[in-house]
């Protein structure tokens, strides 16, 4: 699903992006949190409920960043920039938080620190991967606080998780 995005972004209109390498900090970030996963030893010695947790977790995550991307449509980009027909979306998982993309980018990575669970991988999520999708969605609000209605938008909703942040 992210390839066809990729190669859309290439070809449409606001080429511009506003996003000061945010998207190749945050896709860093993702690639050695799942890389490290898989190279360092668990602490789990046999398969136990956290790995049905940690699936689960991912699972969801994985539902809810779709469900995002999907309910934004044509609006949804890796790049940061505003096309001229832009609106708020405020359907779907938008209902809820103003970014959910990124929330389930942490969920369903949550879900791969839990299964495969060494302190590295940890280590690597909270203070690499986490630290970029705040990075990324600082710039991109910067951005969006530019599109008509999203102030209010913002008002009522929380960036990642409802009553959190």
């Amino acid at each position: 699903m992210q390839t066809p995005i990729a190669e859309r972004d290439l070809r449409i209109e606001g080429k511009r992006t506003s996003d000061f390498a945010t998207c190749q900090v945050y896709a860093f970030g993702q690639a050695i949190t799942f890389l490290s996963a898989l190279w360092f030893p668990s602490v789990w010695r046999a398969p136990n409920a956290a790995h049905l947790l940690g699936l689960g977790i991912f699972l969801l995550g994985v539902y809810y960043r779709l469900w995002a991307i999907l309910t934004l449509g044509q609006f949804y980009s890796h790049r940061v920039r505003i096309l001229s027909q832009h609106r708020i979306v405020c359907s779907g998982p938008y209902r809820f938080t103003r970014h959910p993309a990124y929330a389930g980018m942490i969920i369903l990575n949550a879900g791969v620190v839990i299964y495969f669970l060494n302190w590295v991988t940890l280590d690597l999520f909270l203070f690499a991967l986490v630290p970029a999708i705040v990075l990324r969605i600082a710039i991109e609000e910067r951005v969006l606080f530019g599109i008509e209605g999203f102030s209010d938008f913002a008002k009522r909703r929380k960036r990642l998780f409802p009553l959190v942040w």
